[in-house]
């Protein structure tokens, strides 16, 4: 079952960053940032809704400020990623910006090392470095075709701010 969903996220996600990079040709990146998060609020609300009242919750649950703090950095790194996401397309080659996206596994690894005192394994490293390798030979053929320092940039931080954002997620639910 688990199979279909992932497939159907998939095509969603697909979906949904061509729409974006539809919208993206006529509506600022602001425009196309509200009109995403603006869909997905409903969407959010009848999710959370259903998943209550399918498995209520055990524990009571307490709004602290550290909470609301963990959870307002998170929103704000998944807004930083979207709105970086639509700059690519307005770039000139969203394939670039895509393939340093693709780069997360080795941006999770520096990320993980340097502040959460991440220790990998020799496979784990070797694991990073295949990963490192593919994304190079993936998007060697753009690179080579017109390569720009802000098409780096906003890559390598797309990369990253999913990352930021996972951290806030399981700050929060520690606090």
């Amino acid at each position: 079952m688990w199979i279909y969903f992932t497939f159907l996220a998939a095509s969603m996600q697909a979906c949904r960053n061509a729409l974006q990079s539809q919208l993206g040709k006529h509506v600022s990146i602001a425009g196309v940032v509200f009109a995403r998060f603006s869909i997905a609020a409903p969407i959010s609300v009848v999710y959370l809704i259903v998943i209550y009242m399918v498995w209520p919750p055990e524990d009571t649950f307490s709004l602290t400020r550290k909470f609301v703090a963990y959870v307002f950095g998170a929103s704000v790194m998944q807004i930083t990623a979207t709105a970086l996401m639509v700059r690519l397309f307005k770039l000139r080659s969203f394939a670039i910006g895509v393939g340093l996206a693709k780069s997360e596994a080795i941006f999770a690894t520096i990320l993980g090392i340097i502040f959460f005192g991440l220790n990998l394994s020799a496979s784990g490293w070797a694991g990073v470095l295949i990963g490192g390798v593919a994304v190079f030979i993936m998007s060697r053929k753009n690179i080579l075709g017109g390569f720009s320092p802000e098409t780096l940039l906003v890559g390598l931080g797309w990369a990253a701010a999913p990352h930021l954002r996972l951290h806030h997620y399981g700050s929060a639910k520690q606090a």
